[in-house]
């Protein structure tokens, strides 16, 4: 069965990383995401793509589905088909972008950017004030709306900004995950080094 074994201790992760502490976005974003990309790529390779034959289906996957999205958008099929297509799309670029939020929180050994209290959280405080306005004004229009109601809309509206900041977030983590793998498989404890007060050994 497939594993991380393939990512020795001599591996970019060991050649680069001295110390574990120097692995976090403020001391050496570019070095960190390096090894992000290294971790998404260990990933993919061991678990989401085993053979170039699953590969080549889901590159012919994504390019149907990216064809029929263009056409759909370009109006081909009619406006109301076009104005979905379009929804969807800046759906998913918003989605994307609170991914892209959630792994920055996260990615490297230590803290990240603190991506909640600079956007997601004014955001969701914006979104509650503009539904709280719209209910006062509906109110004023003679459309009531109770407590209630608001409180679940602003839920609703938020469950999904959240969502997928915690999967960006999760997404994150696969740098301290995969290390730890690594350095398992080397025979070490990944525990000592993140602790600095031991170096993993290679198993005999």
């Amino acid at each position: 069965s497939s594993s991380f074994s393939s990512l020795s201790p001599s591996s970019l992760f060991y050649q680069e990383v001295q110390d574990p502490a120097d692995l976090t976005l403020t001391k050496h974003p570019v070095q960190t995401f390096q090894h992000f990309c290294m971790a998404i790529k260990a990933l993919l390779i061991n678990h989401v793509v085993p053979s170039t034959a699953v590969l080549r289906r889901m590159v012919c996957i994504l390019g149907c589905l990216y064809t029929v999205v263009m056409r759909a958008k370009s109006g081909v099929w009619g406006q109301e088909i076009q104005e979905t297509t379009t929804q969807l799309l800046e759906q998913t670029m918003e989605s994307a972008w609170w991914v892209f939020c959630g792994i920055l929180a996260t990615v490297g050994l230590g803290t990240g950017v603190q991506t909640g209290a600079l956007f997601l959280f004014p955001h969701i405080v914006k979104m509650s004030l503009q539904m709280s306005n719209d209910a006062a004004a509906a109110a004023q229009g003679g459309t009531t709306t109770t407590a209630a109601d608001t409180f679940a809309l602003v839920l609703w509206a938020s469950f999904w900004p959240g969502f997928w900041a915690g999967t960006g977030s999760a997404i994150g983590e696969l740098v301290p995950f995969i290390l730890a793998r690594m350095i398992r498989n080397a025979g070490g404890d990944p525990f000592s080094l993140l602790m600095f007060t031991d170096t993993p050994s290679s198993s005999s």
